[in-house]
């Protein structure tokens, strides 16, 4: 047989089996119609450091032709509509994916702020009413320094908590839990600044010259219960230097073989070729 014709005649079934696939397929969802969606259990509070990833999760069962949707409680139009975004705001997306009768509708919003915290709805769109809400609650504060300092050096440790609509009306510092004041640590200062404008409260925490005995954790809690922390160590001359990040695994590589050169030519490599799309597409 004529290679050409055989590649024909294999096209020609592939294509009547790709419509019976898409025929049942559609035909099953349909059928789903008259089930009752169900949504899978998951969280229902999400707490994200500001500028992070959130992840909203909403996973429907037995969902059929029906649509999903998302919006915030405290807003009468959609963030999302199935798989388009209704919003300008390029941070909000939805991440769709299908795992057997569950169908997956996570609502990611990137860089996100303080103006996105609030209770949001997954929704499916149907003459009953199938809700689940989920609280953002977004996380202001972050505590950054240098983690790793001489002996002898200034410590210092800035804790900035930004943008909410109630700024914090103090900010305590801990290291390894016990609470920093004058009289257990008098050697350790702590400045705090605020700006109305902003509703930012600014502390900075200074040591200036460090020893061994600063080494630790230091958490910086606002009034309002948000709570970051850090680690520093403070190293001596005779000290190894510590070496941050990861360090490299050398993983075992096997070379690969070399192809031949030869290519066959008979009509069975035309049937093989047939044989493998078509076993792709069934399963």
């Amino acid at each position: 047989m004529d290679s050409g014709l055989t590649m024909v005649m294999c096209a020609v079934l592939l294509t009547k089996m790709v419509t019976i696939a898409e025929f049942n397929e559609t035909d099953y969802e349909e059928g789903m119609d008259n089930v009752e969606p169900v949504f899978l259990s998951s969280v229902d509070n999400i707490t994200v450091r500001e500028g992070g990833l959130a992840i909203l999760p909403c996973s429907v069962q037995n969902l059929g032709t029906r649509q999903v949707a998302w919006r915030r409680l405290d807003n009468d139009h959609f963030l999302t509509i199935g798989t388009l975004t209704w919003v300008k705001d390029l941070n909000i997306q939805v991440e769709h994916r299908i795992l057997g009768e569950i169908s997956i509708w996570d609502l990611l919003i990137k860089h996100v702020r303080t103006e996105h915290e609030g209770l949001y709805e997954c929704q499916v769109t149907s003459v009953n009413r199938y809700v689940r809400h989920i609280a953002l609650h977004v996380q202001a504060i972050v505590v950054k320094g240098r983690q790793l300092v001489a002996q002898g050096d200034e410590l210092k440790l800035v804790c900035n908590t930004t943008g909410k609509l109630r700024m914090p009306d103090d900010v305590n510092w801990y290291k390894d839990g016990q609470p920093i004041n004058s009289s257990r640590f008098s050697h350790v200062v702590v400045t705090n600044y605020r700006s109305l404008g902003s509703r930012t409260l600014v502390s900075v925490l200074s040591v200036n010259r460090s020893r061994t005995s600063d080494s630790g954790e230091y958490i910086c809690r606002s009034s309002l219960a948000e709570i970051d922390s850090i680690n520093v160590t403070v190293q001596t001359a005779d000290m190894p230097n510590v070496k941050r990040g990861i360090q490299g695994v050398q993983g075992v590589f096997r070379p690969i073989s070399k192809l031949s050169n030869s290519v066959p030519t008979s009509y069975s490599l035309h049937y093989n070729i047939c044989f493998v799309i078509i076993s792709f597409v069934v399963t």
